[in-house]
This record gives structure tokens, sequence and C-alpha cells, in this order.
């Protein structure tokens, strides 16, 4: 086939791609860019309950899951997880009754500064609208097909400037020629700056939402159609009476060189409680809750999961992740995927002004041609008009 045909033919598959998810990915892609900066939006937004003031040393975990309860005796801890740095709170999750609390909890005094509804946290609501589309399990499976989707985009978009990859930085932006000439230029600009990114991010986020192709995964989404309410009324933590920091001291023996971030308490009889931390690397990508160590509820060891040991799937699994969400190389990498997320935003709209266009044209070149080919009646000659009209 010749290659201009082939570029033809990738041509509409780009088109039909973009028309299909461009309004998904414009939601998408500016979540995502908020989501970068979820730390500090929630230090933002709860600054008067995130901000501590430090002062020696903090307490030790036992102490403040004593405290939790000693302030909230109906409440069952869920989680507590230590603070970036020394001047914010620690966190822990509650629950009370129905409610799921997010609580932030001064680690040198006990004291909760602040506690929200866990949906009610705007980052949160922003990571389900990111992922599930606050419709799940449908809205996970839109968001699998969209990632597809992106990468087929992504791919279709190189092949289709592979050209002009280098050559679009000479040219300007014609914002004065009319939305189709700045919307092109834009369009060519945007996608060439920014195809690394887009398919990056396209299968990394793809990855993630592999689960939604999991039969029993959906088995038990479909049978657990309940509200958020019931739900939570159905899990009942089990009383944890170890000592949190025994657990803590023992997975710092069992993984070299690691740092306990936050502690996972059991939300059922069965469930294990799990340590999550950092093992000292120097890999960039991974995270502050990379390796951990699960214990049964009696204190005996289930599994150790040290990140450096982990086999090479695990370790992709952990840098796509890390790749996906931008937290790996401080703030200048944050700011690089905040404006590379509303990339995909620019490149949908643009793509649909140079669609709407073409798709205009062609209306008009249609109609011009039928008013050519349509039938034209011609009036008959005088001489013929008057012998007519001689005969009558």
């Amino acid at each position: 086939m010749h290659m201009k045909k082939v570029t033809q033919k990738v041509f509409t598959l780009h088109s039909w791609f973009g028309l299909l998810a461009g309004a998904f990915m414009i939601l998408i892609g500016i979540t995502g860019s908020l989501l970068v900066f979820s730390d500090e939006l929630d230090e933002w937004i709860y600054k008067e309950f995130a901000v501590v003031v430090p002062s020696g040393e903090p307490k030790s975990f036992d102490a403040l899951i004593g405290e939790l309860r000693a302030q909230y005796p109906d409440a069952k801890v869920l989680r507590l997880t230590k603070s970036h740095s020394p001047d914010r709170a620690y966190t822990a999750i509650l629950q009370i009754g129905k409610e799921r609390l997010y609580t932030y909890q001064n680690q040198y005094t006990g004291e909760v500064t602040g506690k929200i509804e866990v949906h009610s946290r705007l980052t949160n609501w922003l990571l389900r609208l990111h992922f599930t589309l606050l419709a799940r399990p449908f809205g996970d499976a839109i968001v699998a097909i969209v990632g597809a989707l992106f990468i087929g985009l992504s791919l279709t978009g190189l092949w289709i400037q592979r050209k002009s990859l280098v050559s679009v930085y000479t040219k300007a932006i014609r914002w004065k020629a009319g939305a189709k000439v700045a919307s092109h230029d834009l369009h060519l600009l945007t996608g060439s700056a920014s195809v690394a990114f887009c398919i990056v991010m396209a299968v990394s986020g793809f990855y993630m939402m592999l689960y939604t192709l999991d039969i029993e995964w959906w088995q038990k989404q479909l049978a657990a159609r309940k509200t958020a309410d019931e739900k939570r009324v159905e899990a009942k933590p089990s009383a944890f009476t170890l000592s949190a920091d025994s657990l803590l001291n023992v997975s710092k023996n069992l993984i070299a060189e690691f740092e306990p971030k936050s502690l996972i308490l059991p939300q059922n009889d069965k469930a294990p409680i799990r340590v999550l931390g950092y093992a000292k690397s120097s890999n960039p990508f991974y995270s502050e809750f990379s390796s951990y160590v699960n214990f049964k509820q009696d204190g005996s060891v289930i599994k150790v999961h040290d990140i450096r040991q982990a086999s090479l799937s695990e370790k992709a699994d952990m840098i796509l992740k890390q790749l996906h969400f931008g937290q790996f190389g401080g703030i200048w990498i944050k700011i690089i995927y905040a404006l590379g997320g509303f990339t995909p935003a620019i490149l949908s709209i643009t793509g649909f002004v140079l669609w709407w266009k073409r798709r205009r044209r062609k209306e008009v070149q249609k109609q011009v041609v039928h008013k050519i080919n349509r039938p034209v009646a011609m009036p008959l000659p005088k001489v013929v008009v008057m012998r007519a009209n001689k005969s009558n």
C-alpha cells in the first residue's frame, strides 16, 4: 500500500480515537494534574489541621493509638501514618459507626487537631473521579478503554507527525489566521512536545486499569452493589491488642535499612496487619510505601516484601505507578507533570475544532456539488413559444 494511503488510514483512526476519548481525556488529564500536588492541596486546604509545632521526639505508635482510643472510645483505628516532615501532623483513619474519618494527629502531644469524612477530602474525590469517574465498576471500565484509546492516539499521532517532530518548533502559531489554522498549529506543537509524556501516561495508566479485565473483580463488584454506608456497617475491624511498636521493630529487623511509614490494622478477622515503609535505595522510583511486612493477627509473619529484592515484574509494576503519578523527582518533576496533564485537554479541544471545521467544509462542498449537478429547466426559444401560441 502506498505510504500516503497508510497515513490517511492512520489519520482516520486518530480522528476516531480522539472523538471517542476526547471528553474523558480532558477530565482525566485535569484531575491528574491536580493529583500531582495532592499532598500540597491537602496541606493548603486543611492547614489548620496539618501544621504542627515540633516539640521533642514524636510519641510512639502505641502511645498515639492509645491517645486516639482515649479521645474516641467508640472508634476503630484502621491506619496510622507518619508525616513527611516534622512540622506536619501524622494522619490516622478511624471508623466510628457508619463514618470513616481521615484524622490529623499531633505526633508530639497525641492531640487530634482535626478530622474530616474520608470521601469529603478533595484529593480523595479527585482520585476516585480520575480512576472510576465516581461510577465503580463501570467507570473503571470506561477509564480502561480511554487508556487504550489514548495509547492509540499517541502512536497514531506520532506516525502522522513523524516528519515534523522537530521542524514544528521553528514555526510560530498563527493566532490571527482563524480558528482552524491556529488550532492546527497549536495541535501540532503540543502533540510534538508532549508525545513522549503522553505515551508514558497512556501506557502506565492503562496498565494500572488492567484489573478491570479480571472476571473475579467484576463478580465481587457486582455482588457488592450496596451503599457505602452499608458496606461500612459490615466492616467490623478486629480489636487490636498487639504492640504496634513491636511490629515496627520486627519489620526493621526483617528488612535492612527499613523505615516504617504506616501501620494498617485489620478490618475483619481474616485480614492481615501491614507495616508499610521505605527501604533505603538509590532508585528514585521506589515509593515511601514500596516495601512492607504482613503479619497475622497473632503477630506471626506472613510475608516480607523488600522492593530491592523483588522480581523484575514487581519492580516494573512499582516503576510504572511512580511514572504515572510523578512522585519521584521533587517539585520540578511535579510541575512538569502538572503542565503535561493539560496537554490531553489542549489536544482534544484543538483536535475537535479541526474535525468540526473539516466536517463543515465537506458539507459545504457537497451542497455546491449538488447545486452544480441539479438539472435546470431551460426556457423555450421565443420562436417555439410564438408557434405554440398561433396553433392555439
